[in-house]
């Protein structure tokens, strides 16, 4: 899974579905997530990791349209660029199937 951030966010989510995880490093729900559930549909929508603690302003950038981060990991699906929908915790794959559609 790559990792996004404030350089290439905008670029990133730009083509496509993208399925954006945040996180936090140390985050054991956040570990799972990427490591175990995402890669089950990589190829469906591009996927995404960026790390919360590294990426503090570009969150405050999007908090006027994804709302406020209070815990991790948290699941946003962007296509071409427009924010479609959140998803807040520890998702098993077919309910992360079911978000991506």
């Amino acid at each position: 899974m790559n990792e996004t951030g404030n350089e290439t966010f905008k670029q990133d989510i730009s083509v496509g579905k993208t399925l954006i995880e945040i996180y936090n490093p140390g985050c054991a729900p956040c570990a799972v997530m990427q490591k175990v559930i995402i890669p089950e549909v990589e190829g469906e929508v591009n996927a995404f990791a960026l790390d919360a603690s590294a990426n503090m302003r570009l969150i405050q950038e999007l908090q006027p349209i994804i709302g406020n981060i209070m815990s991790v990991p948290v699941l946003l699906l962007f296509e071409n660029g427009n924010f479609v929908r959140r998803r807040n915790g520890l998702v098993n794959v077919d309910d992360l199937r079911e978000f991506i559609r």
